[in-house]
């Protein structure tokens, strides 16, 4: 019995020995400094990518008139736009199953009798850009629109 506890003693060690040794030993993107009692280990340099901007709407509706009237704010990372009034009410679109276009970063739909005005914040060029476009509701006919979107201004 001793004859095989021996041999798998001395296997064992030397495999925890050589685990040691490696996780010891700085890897090729590390470079150690040793002073006289301590070492130091310096990695290569993490690139955090810059946080994604807070886009938030808000909606003012006038119901004085026949149809409903709201006027449209974005606030982007605490700065203010006046976006413009629209028919209708107007709601965020929220993004479930792909509701945002490609590149569109947020979006609001005012809606009133079957079309309204999407306003969007779209990512172009590493640059938030404002657009509005249209959207018709469909029938068993016409399968719908939403499109036509023209630049309104660019977020600096």
């Amino acid at each position: 019995m001793k004859k095989v506890i021996l041999p798998f003693i001395i296997i064992a060690s030397l495999w925890f020995l050589f685990v040691y040794v490696y996780i010891q030993t700085p890897s090729d993107s590390e470079e150690t400094i040793h002073s006289a009692d301590t070492a130091l280990t310096i990695t290569e340099p993490v690139v955090i990518p810059p946080a994604s901007p807070s886009i938030k709407w808000d909606f003012k509706t006038n119901d004085d008139d026949l149809s409903p009237k709201t006027s449209v704010s974005l606030f982007v990372d605490e700065k203010s736009y006046e976006i413009g009034t629209y028919s209708g009410y107007c709601t965020e679109i929220v993004n479930t199953e792909g509701a945002l276009l490609p590149n569109e970063k947020s979006a609001v739909l005012c809606w009133w009798a079957g079309s309204g005005d999407e306003i969007g914040v779209f990512e172009e060029n590493g640059k938030l850009v404002v657009k509005a476009g249209l959207q018709e509701e469909g029938d068993s006919d016409y399968a719908g629109f939403r499109g036509d979107f023209t630049t309104l201004f660019e977020i600096n």
